[in-house]
């Protein structure tokens, strides 16, 4: 009878045991199926949306510029647009290329010039065209200290001082930009190109005047075909 009784005992440890195994067996494996699940759900690649169109705004250069007035210049093959509330002068020939029209020698002090063009406002000169005798070399940085320099107001004889060079295109016309200080520490850039002809080209803007301005009509000059 004790055997029993200790043998019953025991069935009844083991099937405890045997209850409590299985709660705690399932329960782990639905933990592991839900650790799982996570596992595989962290490990999928999140759906990539594609990115809303955004709607950018239009330059307003084109814009701006829509009103502007047009100065053609047939004789040396270009053209360049100006704000409507700007005028232009045509100088002409400055005095060197007078004296030459007229047979004289020059001194070699100052170019001579066929033309230059003012464009101005109601106060101040915001760009300025040159236009000199036909230029066979090339626009270069190193023309510019060669000779370039002679022609325009970027004049390194006269303690113009060049901070900076920058060749660019615009319009793809080969252009070199010379930026620096004058003698007065007044900022002054020189921009030389050659039309189809070979003329030299001097565009300038002094003390930075309204140089928005004056790089908007940069932007619209071009070599007539």
């Amino acid at each position: 009878m004790p055997f029993l009784t200790k043998e019953k005992a025991n069935w009844k440890y083991i099937l405890i045991v045997a209850f409590l195994s299985v709660i705690v067996g399932g329960g782990i494996l639905v933990y592991l199926k839900y650790f799982e699940k996570e596992i595989i759900s962290l490990t999928k690649f999140p759906e990539i949306k594609k990115p809303e169109k955004i709607e950018t705004e239009k330059p307003k250069i084109e814009e701006e510029i829509a009103n502007w007035k047009t100065y053609r210049n047939e004789e040396y093959g270009f053209e360049i647009k100006y704000p409507p509330d700007v005028i232009f002068s045509s100088q002409g020939p400055n005095l060197a290329q007078k004296k030459l029209n007229r047979g004289e020698t020059i001194s070699g002090t100052i170019m001579p010039s066929y033309d230059t063009i003012i464009f101005s406002d109601s106060h101040n000169e915001i760009a300025k065209i040159e236009i000199f005798h036909i230029y066979e070399k090339e626009i270069s940085k190193e023309n510019y200290w060669a000779e370039l320099h002679y022609y325009g107001p970027c004049d390194a004889r006269w303690e113009f001082k060049p901070e900076v060079f920058d060749f660019n295109f615009v319009n793809g016309i080969p252009m070199l930009k010379v930026k620096g200080k004058d003698y007065l520490d007044a900022s002054q850039s020189c921009y030389y190109l050659k039309n189809l002809s070979g003329n030299l080209i001097v565009l300038s803007n002094y003390k930075e005047y309204k140089l928005d301005i004056f790089n908007q009509m940069l932007s619209t000059f071009r070599f007539l075909k």
